[in-house]
């Protein structure tokens, strides 16, 4: 493995390398950097080390499905994490494909053991139509731009069942 020459340093939020900035790091060191004679060295060093402090060898991701997937309903709550970006980004005309990819994937998640929401969602998918599903488990109406996007994907999981 290639030495690390930032080793025990880390970017402080909000840093950023502007021509003659000094950037400060978390330890409290500074690093002066001029953009234009590094040629983007140091920031191509902090990428590649977050990059490699990310890296899961295989067979070492501790994170099992049931417990990523689990409380569905709220994950696909209006609020949350997938409905609440995807809207507002809809809203703004911006791709937001990506978490409705997710989304979709949270619908899936039912009848699992140990998860209460998860077989509260396969009943609700079970008895109610799309846009009824979409309106109870996401808050959206047939106002929100993103609302006919969460109706398809509904009937997409529904079909598959």
């Amino acid at each position: 493995m290639d030495e690390d020459p930032l080793a025990g340093q880390h970017e402080a939020p909000g840093g950023g390398a502007q021509g003659g900035e000094e950037r400060q790091i978390a330890r409290g060191d500074r690093l002066d950097l001029d953009a234009e004679r590094e040629g983007g060295a140091v920031e191509h060093l902090f990428e590649a080390r977050a990059v490699r402090e990310l890296e899961v060898p295989a067979g070492q991701l501790e994170d099992a499905v049931e417990r990523v997937g689990r409380a569905p309903l709220r994950k696909l709550s209006r609020k949350e994490r997938f409905i609440g970006p995807a809207a507002e980004l809809a809203e703004e005309g911006k791709p937001f494909d990506a978490l409705l990819d997710a989304a979709e994937m949270a619908f899936r998640f039912q009848n699992v053991d140990g998860d209460e929401e998860s077989v509260e969602l396969a009943k609700i998918m079970k008895e109610n139509k799309p846009e009824a599903v979409v309106e109870k488990v996401c808050g959206l109406t047939s106002k929100d731009k993103l609302y006919p996007h969460v109706v398809e994907i509904v009937k997409k999981v529904q079909a598959d069942a």
